[in-house]
């Protein structure tokens, strides 16, 4: 996808902080540099994906949904690179990181951590929870699995399966280190079972080198949350909205694990991000490579979508969590939905069909969780099970009262959390 004239480059990943000092206002960039260092919160460091002048600080809405510190960059079209960054050195420095990873072992965690940080790499996204999070635990909790998890729900959106069938073998070489920095017992990447992806085949002799095991999960709707998956897969039971490190599991997916593998045999920095666009208004699905920092207007327009009277919504559709085309491109959610605006919907009476309640992935009551909410009543929210609800929405999508199930539930976490 061509640069846009500017990209808005986020300084952190989830809470609002203080801007890093350092950066000036009409400083020239080249791509790759440090825009600003690695922030006490742990956040990466920002890097520019491209060349271009900065002009000015402010604001940037995430495809995670926080609101963080950005850089506005204009691109100079030139993708400038550092003075440093020749083939030479960089043929010698992939030669000595391929020879050093195969001595890589648990105590280098805080090395490798301080890499992948530097390498402005991170991920925060339902079906790859807080990748530095993750990482900043194990030094507490051991886990003795990774999933690397590659199960799209949607069949017209197979981001992680195509980007493993393109990049197979750096998506090993990622989940090889984080095997061998957390010394996991098992190491899985799990597919969609009844689909043998073609790129396993070549793929055999450096799965077995790196004992990594392919695993088949059904791709049923919500079955790639990480509270299902771990539960399927290992019968632990994972609280919504929680790190799975607590469950001695460590959870990636494919485009995660890829960023980990090329900053471990290349040296390359995460300064762009694969996207997958499913326009519902045209029945199609796009798959884009974007700079970090790109905003979804300037995507929607490259596809030649409007960017106005729409419904536009991140990660899974029924998931119901809404964008604006302002928002940016980075290490958040990867999907984006193009939807007909809808219109105002008034709710009918709930009619006790059970409906909810029957197609709940993790068997809580909706119906009463909206109740509890109406009522501001914290002990009934708990009797009904808010805390296993994982915010699938199948339950607002089955009601034939059209019942706010969804809204009231986030309300009522949210509430809880102030």
């Amino acid at each position: 996808m061509e640069l846009p004239a500017r990209l808005r480059v986020p300084l952190g990943v989830r809470a609002p902080m203080a801007v890093p000092p350092g950066i000036e206002i009409g400083a020239v960039v080249a791509k790759g540099q440090v825009l600003a260092e690695t922030s006490a919160d742990g956040a990466p460091a920002a890097l520019a994906p491209t060349s271009g002048r900065i002009v000015s600080l402010g604001e940037a809405i995430l495809m995670n949904g926080h609101t963080v510190p950005a850089v506005e960059l204009e691109c100079d079209f030139e993708d400038r690179r550092l003075p440093e960054d020749h083939d030479a050195q960089q043929a010698e420095v992939q030669r000595e990181l391929a020879d050093s990873l195969d001595r890589v072992a648990p105590d280098d965690l805080g090395l490798w951590i301080d890499r992948l940080r530097a390498a402005g790499i991170w991920a925060d996204r339902l079906h790859s929870p807080d990748l530095l999070g993750q990482l900043h635990q194990l030094f507490k909790r051991p886990v003795d699995t990774i999933i690397c998890n590659l199960v799209d729900h949607d069949p017209m959106l197979r981001l992680q399966a195509t980007m493993a069938g393109r990049f197979g073998p750096v998506l090993i070489a990622g989940v090889a280190l984080l095997a061998r920095l957390t010394g996991a017992r098992n190491v899985w990447i799990a597919v969609e079972a009844g689909a043998t992806p073609k790129w396993w085949m070549p793929l055999r002799r450096e799965l077995r080198k790196a004992s990594i095991d392919v695993v088949p999960v059904l791709a049923d709707y919500p079955q790639a949350d990480p509270t299902l998956l771990i539960y399927t897969l290992l019968r632990r039971r994972l609280r919504p909205g929680r790190l799975p490190v607590e469950q001695g599991v460590f959870v990636l997916d494919a485009v995660t694990a890829i960023a980990i593998g090329r900053a471990a045999t290349r040296e390359q920095a995460m300064l762009q991000m694969p996207v997958a666009v499913r326009d519902h208004l045209r029945a199609k699905s796009h798959l884009r490579i974007a700079p970090i920092g790109t905003s979804v207007r300037y995507l929607l327009e490259h596809l030649q979508l409007p960017t106005d009277g729409l419904m536009l919504l991140r990660g899974d559709a029924l998931r119901d969590l809404p964008i604006t085309a302002d928002t940016v491109i980075a290490g958040g959610e990867l999907t984006i939905h193009v939807l007909p605006a809808k219109p105002p919907v008034v709710p009918d009476p709930c009619i006790r069909c059970g409906w909810c309640e029957q197609t709940c992935p993790t068997s809580v009551q909706p119906a009463g969780l909206l109740e509890a909410a109406q009522r501001g009543d914290a002990d009934l929210a708990d009797h009904y099970g808010l805390g296993a609800c994982i915010e699938c929405g199948i339950c607002a999508y089955m009601c034939p009262s059209h019942l706010p199930l969804l809204q009231g539930i986030r309300l009522l976490k949210r509430t809880r959390s102030e």
